[in-house]
């Protein structure tokens, strides 16, 4: 039986205070309690099955609001380095050269717009589902962690495969 990863391995937890899109709206992260139903990408609605939340130190970047498009994101976001955001259209194509992508948040870095912030103490929250998911977050599509009982081997989500055109 595969031993439950850690926070620290996983690059996909959200910052605290990111508002994640829920079937009652936006909530922050950290106010997230399992049970929860979550907006995502590739399934329309989640059950969230697990929250936690850990401070510790990561290399990050901030990425500037509109950065990705009007409302993407809704405000200036600091993320991990490795976070795993999909992308679409012109972002995407530039990256990829497809017409959508899971990128890490530390290949869009350009110095301007989005930048690189080294190591910074981020309180973390990890959002588990029964699989990986893209949930929607301030504006973002951002890759959700990996389930609890799933080793991080660098698997995309699921969402990865969804129809780019929804």
């Amino acid at each position: 039986m595969p031993m439950p990863h850690s926070i620290t391995a996983e690059p996909n937890a959200l910052p605290a205070g990111s508002h994640v899109l829920t079937l009652e709206g936006a909530m922050p992260a950290e106010g997230l309690k399992p049970g929860t139903r979550i907006v995502t990408r590739d399934t329309g609605a989640s059950v969230l099955r697990a929250v936690q939340v850990q401070k510790m130190p990561i290399d990050a970047v901030q990425v500037a609001a509109g950065t990705l498009g009007p409302g993407r994101p809704t405000h200036d976001v600091v993320l991990p380095a490795r976070a795993e955001l999909l992308l679409r259209g012109d972002h995407a194509l530039a990256h990829s050269g497809q017409p959508f992508a899971l990128v890490r948040a530390e290949a869009l870095v350009d110095g301007r717009r989005v930048r690189a912030l080294g190591l910074v103490r981020l309180r973390l929250v990890h959002l588990s589902f029964d699989r990986r998911h893209v949930v929607y977050a301030d504006g973002l599509e951002l890759a959700s962690a990996a389930p609890l009982t799933e080793p991080d081997r660098g698997t995309p989500p699921a969402a990865s495969r969804a129809d780019p055109r929804r």
